[in-house]
Protein backbone atom coordinates (compact mmCIF):
# COMPACT_ATOMS: atom_id res chain seq x y z
CA UNK A 1 0.00 0.00 0.00
CA UNK A 2 1.40 3.12 -0.62
CA UNK A 3 0.30 6.38 0.98
CA UNK A 4 -1.54 9.21 -0.99
CA UNK A 5 0.76 12.13 -2.35
CA UNK A 6 0.45 15.34 -0.34
CA UNK A 7 0.79 18.14 -2.87
CA UNK A 8 4.27 19.81 -3.31
CA UNK A 9 2.96 23.94 -2.43
CA UNK A 10 1.80 23.17 0.73
CA UNK A 11 -1.86 24.05 -0.66
CA UNK A 12 -4.69 21.77 -1.36
CA UNK A 13 -6.00 21.60 -4.70
CA UNK A 14 -9.41 22.45 -5.98
CA UNK A 15 -11.26 20.82 -9.07
CA UNK A 16 -11.93 23.92 -11.05
CA UNK A 17 -10.20 23.61 -14.09
CA UNK A 18 -11.94 19.86 -14.87
CA UNK A 19 -14.94 21.65 -17.34
CA UNK A 20 -13.64 25.72 -17.48
CA UNK A 21 -15.47 26.60 -20.83
CA UNK A 22 -18.55 24.76 -19.23
CA UNK A 23 -17.92 27.00 -15.72
CA UNK A 24 -17.45 30.49 -17.45
CA UNK A 25 -20.45 29.80 -19.79
CA UNK A 26 -22.11 28.47 -16.50
CA UNK A 27 -21.35 31.92 -14.24
CA UNK A 28 -22.28 34.45 -17.49
CA UNK A 29 -26.01 32.49 -17.29
CA UNK A 30 -26.15 33.01 -13.93
CA UNK A 31 -25.05 36.98 -13.96
CA UNK A 32 -27.68 36.93 -17.02
CA UNK A 33 -30.39 35.22 -14.15
CA UNK A 34 -29.87 37.69 -11.86
CA UNK A 35 -29.99 40.54 -14.35
CA UNK A 36 -33.31 39.52 -15.12
CA UNK A 37 -34.25 38.79 -11.85
CA UNK A 38 -33.17 42.47 -10.63
CA UNK A 39 -34.71 43.92 -13.27
CA UNK A 40 -38.27 42.21 -13.43
CA UNK A 41 -38.38 43.23 -9.29
CA UNK A 42 -37.82 46.59 -10.46
CA UNK A 43 -40.58 46.66 -12.73
CA UNK A 44 -42.79 45.19 -10.66
CA UNK A 45 -42.10 48.23 -7.74
CA UNK A 46 -42.52 51.12 -10.65
CA UNK A 47 -46.04 49.64 -10.92
CA UNK A 48 -45.45 47.71 -14.45
CA UNK A 49 -47.00 44.73 -13.57
CA UNK A 50 -50.30 45.48 -12.31
CA UNK A 51 -50.99 46.66 -8.94
CA UNK A 52 -49.40 49.36 -7.25
CA UNK A 53 -46.62 51.65 -8.47
CA UNK A 54 -45.65 54.79 -10.02
CA UNK A 55 -46.67 53.66 -13.94
CA UNK A 56 -49.86 51.28 -12.31
CA UNK A 57 -52.65 54.34 -12.90
CA UNK A 58 -53.17 57.00 -14.98
CA UNK A 59 -55.01 60.11 -14.13
CA UNK A 60 -57.36 62.24 -16.84
CA UNK A 61 -57.89 66.04 -15.68
CA UNK A 62 -60.77 67.83 -17.28
CA UNK A 63 -62.45 70.91 -16.30
CA UNK A 64 -65.59 69.69 -14.36
CA UNK A 65 -63.72 66.28 -12.81
CA UNK A 66 -60.69 64.25 -12.64
CA UNK A 67 -60.74 60.83 -13.43
CA UNK A 68 -57.84 58.03 -12.01
CA UNK A 69 -58.08 54.81 -13.63
CA UNK A 70 -55.40 51.80 -14.09
CA UNK A 71 -52.86 51.74 -16.89
CA UNK A 72 -52.01 48.39 -15.85
CA UNK A 73 -53.82 45.85 -13.94
CA UNK A 74 -54.32 42.22 -13.95
CA UNK A 75 -56.28 39.97 -15.38
CA UNK A 76 -59.50 39.04 -12.79
CA UNK A 77 -57.61 41.41 -10.25
CA UNK A 78 -59.60 43.66 -8.96
CA UNK A 79 -58.79 47.32 -10.00
CA UNK A 80 -60.10 51.25 -9.38
CA UNK A 81 -61.59 53.73 -11.41
CA UNK A 82 -62.45 57.16 -9.28
CA UNK A 83 -63.97 60.34 -10.73
CA UNK A 84 -63.80 63.32 -8.66
CA UNK A 85 -66.84 66.04 -9.62
CA UNK A 86 -65.32 69.44 -9.31
CA UNK A 87 -68.79 71.03 -9.83
CA UNK A 88 -71.62 71.55 -7.59
CA UNK A 89 -74.67 69.93 -9.35
CA UNK A 90 -76.76 67.65 -7.25
CA UNK A 91 -76.73 64.73 -9.70
CA UNK A 92 -74.06 63.44 -12.13
CA UNK A 93 -74.36 60.63 -15.23
CA UNK A 94 -71.35 58.61 -15.95
CA UNK A 95 -71.80 56.60 -19.41
CA UNK A 96 -68.86 53.73 -19.65
CA UNK A 97 -68.98 53.25 -23.83
CA UNK A 98 -69.17 49.74 -25.32
CA UNK A 99 -65.64 48.94 -25.29
CA UNK A 100 -65.36 49.25 -21.75
CA UNK A 101 -68.63 46.91 -21.75
CA UNK A 102 -66.29 44.47 -23.76
CA UNK A 103 -63.17 43.98 -21.49
CA UNK A 104 -64.56 45.31 -18.05
CA UNK A 105 -66.90 44.39 -15.05
CA UNK A 106 -68.18 46.65 -12.71
CA UNK A 107 -68.31 45.13 -9.58
CA UNK A 108 -69.04 47.54 -6.82
CA UNK A 109 -70.17 51.40 -7.02
CA UNK A 110 -70.01 53.81 -4.43
CA UNK A 111 -72.38 55.38 -3.59
CA UNK A 112 -74.84 53.35 -5.20
CA UNK A 113 -76.36 54.70 -8.75
CA UNK A 114 -80.18 56.45 -8.52
CA UNK A 115 -80.42 54.89 -11.78
CA UNK A 116 -78.65 52.87 -14.87
CA UNK A 117 -79.64 53.02 -18.57
CA UNK A 118 -78.68 52.22 -21.71
CA UNK A 119 -77.40 54.23 -24.42
CA UNK A 120 -76.45 54.40 -28.17
CA UNK A 121 -72.46 54.18 -26.85
CA UNK A 122 -72.76 52.06 -24.22
CA UNK A 123 -74.13 52.29 -20.94
CA UNK A 124 -74.94 55.11 -17.86
CA UNK A 125 -75.21 55.31 -14.57
CA UNK A 126 -77.07 58.15 -12.87
CA UNK A 127 -75.75 59.75 -9.30
CA UNK A 128 -77.19 61.58 -6.60
CA UNK A 129 -74.98 64.35 -5.24
CA UNK A 130 -76.74 66.66 -3.13
CA UNK A 131 -75.93 65.05 0.07
CA UNK A 132 -72.98 66.42 2.30
CA UNK A 133 -69.05 64.42 1.67
CA UNK A 134 -67.37 64.73 -1.20
CA UNK A 135 -68.12 63.90 -4.79
CA UNK A 136 -66.01 61.44 -5.69
CA UNK A 137 -67.49 58.27 -7.56
CA UNK A 138 -65.66 55.23 -7.03
CA UNK A 139 -66.41 52.14 -9.91
CA UNK A 140 -64.00 48.51 -8.50
CA UNK A 141 -63.58 46.72 -11.77
CA UNK A 142 -62.14 43.64 -13.23
CA UNK A 143 -61.70 41.59 -16.52
CA UNK A 144 -61.79 38.36 -17.60
CA UNK A 145 -59.43 39.20 -21.31
CA UNK A 146 -56.08 40.06 -21.82
CA UNK A 147 -54.43 42.70 -23.72
CA UNK A 148 -54.65 46.73 -24.28
CA UNK A 149 -58.51 48.38 -23.60
CA UNK A 150 -58.84 51.26 -25.03
CA UNK A 151 -62.26 52.82 -23.97
CA UNK A 152 -64.05 56.15 -22.84
CA UNK A 153 -65.46 57.66 -19.56
CA UNK A 154 -68.31 60.18 -19.98
CA UNK A 155 -69.27 62.75 -17.40
CA UNK A 156 -70.05 66.37 -16.76
CA UNK A 157 -70.11 66.76 -20.63
CA UNK A 158 -66.42 65.58 -21.13
CA UNK A 159 -65.15 62.21 -22.52
CA UNK A 160 -62.10 61.37 -21.21
CA UNK A 161 -60.12 58.47 -23.38
CA UNK A 162 -58.28 55.52 -21.60
CA UNK A 163 -56.25 52.88 -22.42
CA UNK A 164 -55.19 49.99 -19.84
CA UNK A 165 -53.22 46.93 -20.23
CA UNK A 166 -54.98 43.92 -18.67
CA UNK A 167 -51.77 41.73 -18.33
CA UNK A 168 -52.46 37.77 -17.81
Amino acid sequence: MTAPVAPTSGTPTLDINDAPRFQHWFWRVQRLAWGLLVMLGVAAVAGLTGGEGYFADQTVQGPAFTLEAPSIMRRQANAAITIALTSDAPQAVVQFDRAFADTFQILAMTPPPISAFATTEGAAYRFDLSGPGSKRLHFQIASDNSGRAAYSISTAGQRAQLSTWVLP
